[in-house]
């Protein structure tokens, strides 16, 4: 027998094992798309500040939807983004040409996103890109500035061979006074799927949301999936 919490955190990690292993409830075949009405909103609103709060509206709202960490706690509505652990995630498109071929539609998948004390992610705003690093580098800043974001993870392989150096110079040099302190994101020897699908329980139940007026792409490649023609930001907000 396994405690609520424990429970609650292996139906999170895995909803396919857990009801196979767990309730007996065979599946078929392991769940891979995302419902509609997963994709549950939030408001963005400035305090007197200027300071960011995201307000979850009262049809979305759930105060026990919690992380398992913090199962048993009751949640707010209101949240000031200054609580929350916030950061950009870069997924950069093929460099190699042999990646590119494969990928032809691929673009730089740029996602701001935050994390409450509750466990629950909000999307801030998706942006993909077909441009070159430097026109990415800007993107990242605009979305650094704008949302006072002071961490970026990118992918690690990209970012030791392109983004950690480049960047590094260009930011010393356009934005001396931009604090911004990179992060290599691991794939952890999982494939671009395997790290989507990762996504599909925490969505399930609750724990993501999405600031809609800037977050349209990824909320199509979510919906699309795993059918969708690109997947670059819903790939960039799985790590």
């Amino acid at each position: 027998r396994f405690p609520t919490a424990k429970c609650k955190q292996m139906n999170e990690e895995d909803p396919f094992v857990f009801l196979s292993q767990r309730q007996c409830t065979p599946l078929a075949g392991r769940e891979t798309s995302f419902q509609a009405e997963w994709i549950r909103s939030i408001t963005v609103e400035l305090d007197p500040r200027g300071d960011h709060l995201i307000r979850i509206p009262r049809f979305h709202f759930d105060p026990t939807r919690v992380h398992s960490q913090v199962y048993g706690e009751k949640a707010p509505d209101l949240i000031p983004l200054h609580w929350c652990d916030k950061a950009i995630l870069l997924d950069p498109a093929p460099s190699k040409k042999a990646e590119r071929n494969s990928e032809p539609r691929a673009r730089n998948g740029i996602v701001g996103v935050a994390v409450d004390p509750w466990g629950r992610q909000f999307t801030l705003a998706a942006l993909p890109l077909r441009e070159d690093p430097v026109t990415v580098m800007e993107a990242v800043v605009s979305l650094a500035i704008e949302w006072k974001l002071h961490k970026v993870g990118i992918e690690e392989v990209n970012f030791s061979a392109v983004y950690g150096p480049l960047w590094t110079a260009l930011l010393r040099h356009r934005y001396p006074n931009l604090e911004l302190s990179f992060i290599p994101l691991l794939t952890k020897g999982m494939d671009k799927d395997t790290r989507i699908r990762k996504l599909v329980g925490p969505h399930r139940e609750g724990l993501f949301y999405y600031n809609l007026d800037r977050c349209g792409y990824i909320v199509q490649e979510i919906l699309e999936y795993p059918h969708s023609e690109t997947r670059d930001l819903i790939d960039a907000q799985a790590y």
